[in-house]
């Protein structure tokens, strides 16, 4: 339970950096001929996206750890 939370935590965090500096770049390069729209729902799709990924990662880490014999870890 604690990896999926410490997933979910840096799956989070790292969205909200990144669609920050998504946002400031989009706002920076506004001009009349370009205009940058971010949906909710991409924003959303983005987040739920990214934590689903970490989860699945660290979840198959865990599994593949799961079959190492404990002795193997320190020869």
């Amino acid at each position: 339970m604690l990896l999926v939370g410490q997933s979910i935590a840096y799956a989070w965090i790292g969205s909200l950096v990144g669609l920050f500096l998504v946002t400031r770049m989009a706002t920076a390069m506004r001009s009349p001929k370009l205009t940058l729209d971010f949906p909710p729902d991409l924003t959303i799709g983005t987040v739920v996206g990214t934590t689903l990924i970490c989860i699945l990662a660290s979840t198959l880490a865990l599994l593949r750890i799961r079959k190492v014999e404990p002795a193997m870890v320190f020869r």
